[in-house]
């Protein structure tokens, strides 16, 4: 995130799990799962960052989601466009995808300097 720091992302995890919470209630508990798998995985060293895995979490939400919606394409059965599996696996997928991205390392330790500028990013 750029500017805003850990209050900023907290705001944002707040928005994304009051959106899946008014759409698809219970399943917003996957909105604080995912927040604590990205700091998790983040802060662990040799392990990828959120931003390789949160967009394969959404796209397998999606297939998920797809395949119990053709498994019976019409009607309201449980597996259905409408039923509860296919909206939930769909649900968890905009929650990954809205997941804010927060640089969760600390300070450069003394004596390393960053390896870019503000100044030649801009």
């Amino acid at each position: 995130m750029a500017g805003g720091g850990p209050r900023r992302a907290w705001l944002g995890v707040l928005g994304v799990t009051a959106l899946i919470f008014v759409v698809g209630g219970p399943v917003a508990l996957a909105v604080p799962v995912l927040a604590y798998l990205t700091w998790r995985l983040s802060r662990a060293s040799g392990r990828p960052g959120p931003g390789t895995w949160l967009p394969w979490v959404a796209f397998a939400g999606m297939v998920a989601s797809g395949l119990l919606s053709a498994g019976r394409p019409f009607g309201s059965s449980l597996f259905g466009s409408f039923g509860g599996p296919a909206q939930a696996c769909a649900l968890v997928a905009l929650a990954a995808v809205l997941m804010p991205a927060v640089d969760v390392r600390g300070p450069a330790p003394e004596g390393r300097q960053p390896t870019t500028t503000r100044e030649e990013n801009r």
